[in-house]
């Protein structure tokens, strides 16, 4: 932990939170407005699927590589506006993007520009303040990042309904530029000693780390040398593990969201609601969700996470049922119901899990490597989102109630690994002794 006094003062703590509003307002948004625009250039619902195939493909690389980056570097603020500029400068492109295939490449681009933030947003969380605030201030940012997405749904449907998604576009470039100049300003790079690269043996987390490192070998290697590192890893201890259980399901959790994410705005837009309504929809679910963030560290029970985070993913999934089933209705009644469903799985749930599961996630990572490890978590969901998308453009030929069905099957189906959380005795093996860790930030997701 740092000793600078200045960065321990709420006002100068809060001031670089603010940088990440502009930014918020132009990427979050994204998510909606990308499948939307690839169906006004002429593309279809398999081309929306391959363009989230493509996005998550990248931010699923780079997740482990800006992760791991950050922990060598040392570096908080120059990842932030390495960031910033990269997604300005392709937003900017984007505008005079004309076919499918451009979008495709520029949106790609973003994902991959966008990963470089996540790691070092949440590492000045842990060190620009003291231990006992991190639960808040990390609520703080959601909330911060929450009102940055509401403003740029606000602005998407009110623009949607008058004028064209280009220029939707062209406004999310210019506050992206907005918070560029921001935060080289407001933000202050922690006093922090950076340790050495840790072998790889002696992370709690090795079992995944080999993931981090898909171009590791340039050669194959030995097959004896290779059973010699997977005996080293102690896979069956490592498989218990409180990290292992967790990163499972929120692997099997993230194929089940990203199924749904990568085509819901279109499927509403494909089923008769208009564009301006389809903001319309995410909009609402985000205030609530906006909301939830701010005040939902102080409802928690802590010794009954794990039971929390297990309901909100079964309140999650029976949604997704639900919101298949309304796929059978068409007209005010559809949109209606849609407001209601993706307002409650979105909006209601998700805060909840989210801060539950992280807050689990606290106790099972060290003070070593605390970037890796976030990178491996944040790469783990992101090969879960790349998953989804991949199996969206494949089950949604089947129609959509089947579609969103079967992405709710998976999101039961998480709930299985945390069975030996929920059961430490039986299951999982002693952590170790923890003193530090950080939460991933994805304010993209509902």
């Amino acid at each position: 932990m740092h000793k600078n006094p200045k960065l321990l003062a709420l006002t100068s703590y809060t001031r670089w939170m603010l940088a990440t509003i502009p930014a918020n307002l132009a990427y979050a948004p994204l998510a909606t407005l990308v499948p939307l625009y690839v169906l006004a250039l002429g593309g279809n619902l398999v081309d929306v699927a391959l363009t989230a195939t493509a996005f998550n493909a990248v931010s699923t690389l780079f997740s482990f590589f800006w992760g791991r980056l950050t922990d060598m570097a040392g570096k908080r603020k120059q990842f932030i506006l390495i960031s910033y500029i990269g997604v300005t400068a392709l937003l900017f492109l984007m505008y005079f993007s004309s076919n499918v295939l451009e979008l495709i490449l520029l949106y790609s681009g973003i994902g991959l520009f966008q990963q470089a933030n996540p790691t070092a947003y949440n590492l000045l969380v842990m060190e620009t303040d003291r231990r006992e605030n991190w639960s808040k201030n990390f609520s703080s940012l959601q909330t911060v990042s929450g009102i940055g997405m509401v403003i740029g749904l606000i602005i998407a449907a009110i623009v949607a309904g008058f004028s064209s998604l280009k220029v939707i576009i062209l406004l999310f470039g210019i506050s992206s530029l907005v918070s560029t100049v921001f935060a080289y300003f407001v933000i202050i790079e922690p006093n922090i000693s950076v340790k050495k690269e840790e072998e790889v043996g002696k992370h709690l987390v090795n079992i995944f780390s080999l993931l981090s490192y898909p171009l590791r070998f340039v050669r194959l290697p030995e097959p004896k040398k290779v059973l010699g590192i997977v005996r080293n890893l102690h896979l069956s201890k490592r498989m218990h593990s409180t990290f292992a259980l967790l990163c499972i399901s929120w692997l099997i959790f993230n194929i089940g969201m990203s199924m749904v994410n990568a085509e819901y705005p279109a499927s509403l837009n494909v089923h008769g609601v208009a564009e301006s309504g389809v903001f319309m929809v995410i909009l609402l679910a985000m205030i609530i969700q906006t909301a939830l963030f701010y005040y939902v560290h102080r409802m928690l029970n802590k010794d009954r996470l794990e039971y929390t985070m297990a309901s909100m993913i079964a309140v999650r999934g029976i949604s997704y049922v639900m919101i298949g089933m309304s796929f059978l209705i068409i007209g005010v009644w559809f949109f209606a119901a849609n407001i209601f469903l993706y307002a409650l799985f979105a909006g209601f749930s998700y805060p909840i899990y989210y801060t539950s599961s992280y807050s689990i996630l606290f106790k099972s990572i060290g003070d070593r490597g605390r970037g890796n490890a976030l990178g491996i978590y944040n790469g783990i969901g992101w090969v879960g989102y790349l998953s989804g998308a991949i199996f969206a453009g494949v089950i949604l030929v089947e129609g959509f109630t089947l579609f969103y069905i079967t992405a709710a099957l998976l999101i039961f189906a998480s709930i299985y690994p945390l069975k030996a959380i929920l059961n430490p005795n039986k299951h999982t093996i002693p952590e170790r002794p923890q003193h530090a860790s950080v939460m991933a930030h994805s304010a993209h997701t509902l």
